[in-house]
């Protein structure tokens, strides 16, 4: 439940600069594929059971992995570009008004080609 709250937001942070996953399916399954879109996946990080201290210390932590896919290399850098400037550093609202931490860059790959097409993967952090 929380992951889907999250998945929400980051939806609102990125929008309206693609379509996300389950238009994707639709679009598969009508055979309108756009040019662009984005992916996200929300899961939950394991954490031990060690007490923290700190500015993350509380809740529990999530990675947010955005996907992009274009139909060319340049699209897909320009929508990691959009997405770093819409998610580095800002705290994501979810339903209800609690609030994230900021989203912290973990790890990326860089835009390649994918199965006819350019994809490449960020993810990032964040605790509620």
């Amino acid at each position: 439940m929380t992951e889907q709250l999250i998945m929400d937001a980051a939806k609102i942070a990125l929008a309206p600069d693609g379509l996300f996953l389950e238009d994707v399916k639709q679009a598969k399954t009508n055979g309108t594929l756009p040019d662009y879109y984005t992916e996200i996946v929300v899961t939950p990080v394991y954490e031990d059971s060690t007490d923290r201290v700190g500015p993350f210390n509380g809740g529990h932590t999530y990675r947010l992995s955005t996907r992009y896919v274009s139909k060319t290399r340049d699209g897909g850098t320009q929508m990691r570009r959009v997405a770093k400037a819409a998610l580095e550093f800002t705290p994501l609202t979810v339903a209800g008004g609690a609030v994230t931490t900021p989203c912290r860059f973990e790890t990326g790959t860089g835009i390649a080609e994918d199965d006819g097409q350019y994809s490449g993967v960020d993810d990032w952090t964040v605790r509620l």
